[in-house]
Parts: C-alpha cells; sequence; structure tokens
C-alpha cells in the first residue's frame, strides 16, 4: 500500500521533532539516528514530487508512472537519493547545503539502528541543526 505524500511529509517532521526532543535529553545517538531517517524522509518526498508519483510506492510493483523505475526510491543511501533528486544541483550550488549534506553523510548510516556509535553532545547537536536546514527547506 503507497503512502500518501501529506503523511509521509508529516512523518518526516514528526521524525525530526523527535530527534530534537532525544538530543536534548542526551540521547544523542537515537536523536541522530531518527534525524537521518527524517532526511532520507524528506528526498524520498522530493522523488515522488519530482515523478508527479501523487504518493510513496512502498515496492516496486506501486510504482505509477512507466518513467520512474522506482529502483532508488527503496534505498537509505542518502547519496543515492539526493542524485535522484530535483534538488541534487541546488545541494551542490548552495555551498551551506553541501556542507550540511556531506555532515549528516559523515555522521549518519542506516546502520546506525543496530549500534551505538557514541556521538558527543555537540555532533549530535550539529547533525540535527544540519538536517532541521535541510528538512524544512525540501518540504
Amino acid at each position: 500500500m503507497s503512502i500518501l505524500l501529506s503523511d509521509f511529509e508529516d512523518t518526516a517532521k514528526r521524525r525530526l521533532d523527535d530527534a530534537m526532543f532525544l538530543v536534548v535529553n542526551d540521547r544523542y545517538d537515537s536523536a541522530v539516528y531518527l534525524g537521518g531517517y527524517a532526511l532520507e524522509i524528506a528526498l524520498k518526498i522530493v522523488i515522488a514530487r519530482d515523478y508527479n508519483l501523487g504518493d510513496v510506492p512502498e515496492n516496486t510493483h506501486e510504482c505509477k508512472n512507466a518513467k520512474y523505475s522506482g529502483k532508488y526510491i527503496f534505498t537509505h543511501d542518502l547519496n543515492k537519493l539526493l542524485r535522484m533528486s530535483s534538488v541534487y544541483t541546488s545541494v551542490l550550488a548552495n555551498s551551506g547545503h553541501k556542507q550540511d549534506f556531506d555532515f549528516v553523510c559523515l555522521i549518519w548510516s542506516p546502520e546506525r539502528r543496530y549500534e551505538e556509535q557514541c556521538t558527543s553532545g555537540g555532533d549530535a547537536f550539529k547533525v540535527i541543526e544540519a538536517i532541521e536546514r535541510l528538512t524544512r527547506w525540501m518540504l
């Protein structure tokens, strides 16, 4: 079953709010993981809008647009998602966005859900702030 874009956007915002709550309560690794997940969702929303999907498919069989194979929307790789999206050139052209994105990719990976990374409080705050700037800009 596909996810409505409006619901997916609400999910991204809630995950970002949750990440902010966690980081101010010294739960740095969990905050960073949820923050990265919010950015992943934001990128998938951009891609769905780019291809006029109307919603976000949960699997390749649900892709309604023949021009879009759906193969990259199912990845957790932020770099692949960015390259597929319409915001790619904007991120590269804006030094602030590029710096934020590169910093997030340095700290975040989907594997964070399986292990503690011992993220420092300073890094956690910085990465959540970078994710917030990028996510709010995209959505």
